[in-house]
């Protein structure tokens, strides 16, 4: 009876303590020594009980071990999922605030789906660059990126110093 009991504290402390790996195998071999040496303590065992005893123990350890192997497992995983989906968020909160107006962003955010604003007056403005295609064939790449530069962040100047909500 007192070995059955072993094996139930052995397997619960498995389980219950979420043990990792490593220190479940510890316990496992402290336990079955323990209760060896306490069999050869009190005189000559059975050889057969004590071969029998180690069988139940042994496989109770396993199954034990392996549970806490699946148990850490799991948690690892799971605490992977948890930031995969984190970065996933700010990655997709980046991309809101990179393309929208911050207005409108905040609002997607806080749950808002439908967004329809209605304005009195409105004024657009396009804007192109005419004859890019023989401009890059002439100029280095980084001469045409710092054309480009200066002339949205001159465009992006005059939108803020005129209050506009500038979308692209």
């Amino acid at each position: 009876a007192h070995l059955v009991g072993i094996i139930l504290a052995l397997m619960a402390t498995h389980v219950l303590f979420h043990l990792r790996f490593p220190d479940a195998v510890a316990l496992s071999t402290a336990i079955i020594a323990a209760y060896d040496l306490q069999l050869f303590g009190l005189g000559e065992p059975d050889w057969w009980d004590v071969a029998s005893d180690n069988f139940f123990l042994v496989s109770a350890a396993v199954l034990g071990t392996f549970a806490s192997y699946d148990i850490e497992r799991f948690a690892r995983r799971s605490f992977a999922h948890q930031r995969h989906g984190e970065e996933e968020r700010r990655r997709s909160e980046e991309l809101l605030d990179n393309v929208l107006p911050a207005a409108i962003a905040a609002r997607l955010k806080n749950g808002e789906s439908v967004i329809a604003d209605r304005y009195t007056e409105a004024t657009a403005l396009f804007a192109d660059i005419v004859g890019p295609t023989p401009l890059a064939t002439r100029l280095e790449p980084e001469v045409i990126l710092d054309a480009l530069n200066r002339h949205f962040t001159e465009f992006d100047r005059i939108a803020r110093d005129h209050k506009a909500q500038k979308t692209t």
